[in-house]
């Protein structure tokens, strides 16, 4: 297969299964949230927020440094990626709230909790990434 064509269809699949896990959680979480638009809003800015960080882990931190045997690197990069990811999103929802007249909860409780979410969700697309890579890609007899 083209190597365009493969890397279209991953990223096809990898956008399908974020959309799968913004639907997931917006239902999960809507009664949470003061309002539906609020609820969509927030879960809009955290599975972005997931998903940037861990396609960065994935297409950046890995090859980059851990493949290439530094792990204290690695670690470092991926733990200010979920720091500032986290944080990031955090004052996205924060400022949602504001704007539309609600208040929002503690900062170091939701921060505790969203970075909870966020190791969660980064390690599985990390796992889930390794999985693929593992089986389809080998099966396909493609290099990575």
């Amino acid at each position: 297969m083209n190597h365009t064509r493969r890397h279209i269809r991953e990223h096809t699949l990898g956008g399908v299964v974020w959309c799968v896990v913004f639907f997931g959680w917006y239902f999960l979480t809507k009664n949470q949230h003061p309002t539906s638009g609020i609820a969509a809003a927030v879960t809009l800015i955290l599975v972005v927020a997931f998903a940037g960080v861990s396609y960065l882990n994935t297409l950046r931190f890995v090859p980059c440094l851990l493949q290439r045997q530094r792990p204290l690197p690695f670690a470092v990069a991926l733990l200010a990626a979920l720091l500032i990811g986290t944080g990031s999103a955090l004052l996205a929802i924060r400022a949602v709230y504001t704007r539309y007249g609600f208040t929002p909860g503690p900062l170091a409780v939701h921060y505790a909790i969203d970075l909870v979410g966020m190791i969660i969700h980064v390690g599985a697309a990390w796992a889930c990434v390794g999985l693929w890579r593992r089986t389809v890609c080998r099966y396909r007899g493609v290099s990575r």
